[in-house]
């Protein structure tokens, strides 16, 4: 049985000691969050009893694990009362808690914080107010009209005193929510990045130029000669990710760096091409054929046999853009990697959409010749069961595949 609490215990101590051992601890001699929560409702409204609850699960990756959605439901339920009483920073731990579970918080207090917000965003430190649009970005809720136009607002005004990690996880929210940023927004962030150029962490520039890629806006020419320049300078501290994100980005925006930026990003790349997994060929691959720029044959060997070894793990959109990519290049296709994409393509057929199966067909068309009789079954199963409406792409799709039937015959 749980005890009472005495009046002389702090409640603060005594309620987090009490609910972070119950988190971390699932076992049946420790009550559940949800049970202390309800056998002590006197301690639901006590601000400093939640918030420092927060804290503890967020720092504790057992106890998150722990929790279970009515767990969850009885938390949001009890930080709704108060979420009008929260100060700044308190609101963002709020976010930041569910992000880390990944999960999204109730409708109701996901309102409410969005409506805290809108009162409040114009005293937000830029720090919180970065982590407030991060966090939306990372739990995928649209940020409303309203509180977008505060935020940019505080952006506009407060952008001098905004540091680098700020406006590379804003640039990345904006992308991940398709959201383009005024134009008085992205003067800003330009701006203050290339005055923090001393401060800017590696993976920076590569992350923002992958949200311009993204949300396919084009950066300043004064920007964009600013990231050339520093791919020259930093090219030797990029990771696999960073490399196929610039290369990524730059295929996106139909920009071809200068020379001694692509020859920079080049010897970097090869340097890593052990350490590539086939997102990273792809993405590098997409931009390859999109700049009209050929690769060295060891890319290609090294993408052939990653492919080759480890068949099972690839995803169905990446052998997608690979086999585009083959096709748009006048690359002959070798005939061991066209046979691994097939079986891959039949394993994975109840994931194909129509923008994937539109990259399959359109590589297929520009070899010229059809696929196997299983394959060209499951394409002409999809596009039988698709629904009549007729779109653009739906039309493009069926002209192709009645291509590839003629090419069959």
């Amino acid at each position: 049985m749980i005890g009472s609490v005495s009046e002389t215990t702090p409640l603060r101590s005594r309620f987090l000691r009490r609910s972070f051992s119950a988190g971390a601890n699932r076992d049946l001699s420790n009550p559940t969050l949800s049970e202390l929560m309800s056998n002590y409702p006197e301690l639901v409204g006590s601000k400093r009893a939640l918030m420092g609850l927060l804290n503890k699960y967020s720092n504790n990756f057992k106890a998150r694990k722990g929790l279970s959605e009515r767990d969850l439901d009885k938390l949001s339920s009890s930080i709704l009362p108060i979420a009008n009483t929260l100060r700044n920073n308190e609101m963002t731990n709020v976010l930041k808690f569910f992000v880390r579970l990944h999960k999204k918080p109730s409708p109701y207090l996901l309102q409410a914080v969005q409506q805290q917000l809108e009162a409040k965003i114009s005293s937000y430190s830029p720090r919180d107010c970065a982590t407030s649009l991060w966090s939306f970005g990372k739990l995928k809720k649209p940020v409303e009209d309203t509180l977008m136009l505060q935020i940019e607002n505080n952006i506009a005004e407060k952008h001098s005193n905004y540091l680098s990690i700020d406006i590379s996880q804003m640039y990345w929210a904006y992308a991940r929510l398709s959201r383009v940023p005024s134009p008085v927004v992205l003067d800003a962030f330009e701006s203050q990045i290339m005055k923090l150029q001393d401060s800017l962490k590696t993976q920076e520039l590569p992350n923002i130029l992958w949200a311009y890629g993204k949300l396919e806006i084009q950066p300043s020419p004064e920007f964009m000669s600013f990231i050339e320049g520093e791919i020259v300078n930093r090219s030797k501290e990029y990771n696999v990710q960073d490399v196929s994100n610039l290369f990524w980005a730059f295929g996106k925006l139909d920009h071809m760096p200068s020379q001694q930026a692509v020859q920079c990003l080049d010897r970097q790349m090869y340097s890593l091409l052990k350490e590539f997994n086939l997102q990273a060929f792809s993405n590098c691959l997409r931009a390859f054929a999109r700049l009209k720029y050929t690769p060295r044959p060891e890319f290609m060997y090294a993408l052939e046999a990653r492919m080759l070894n480890h068949e099972k793990s690839m995803e169905i959109n990446h052998v997608a853009d690979i086999l585009l990519s083959y096709g748009e290049m006048d690359m002959n296709l070798p005939d061991d990697i066209l046979e691994t994409s097939e079986k891959h393509l039949l394993r994975k057929s109840s994931t194909l959409d129509s923008y994937i199966l539109k990259k399959f067909l359109l590589a297929f068309t520009k070899f010229n010749y059809p696929p196997s009789p299983d394959v060209m079954a499951v394409f002409e199963t999809f596009v039988d069961e698709y629904p009549t409406d007729e779109t653009q792409e739906m039309t493009d799709i069926k002209l192709m595949f009645s291509k590839l039937k003629t090419l069959q015959k």
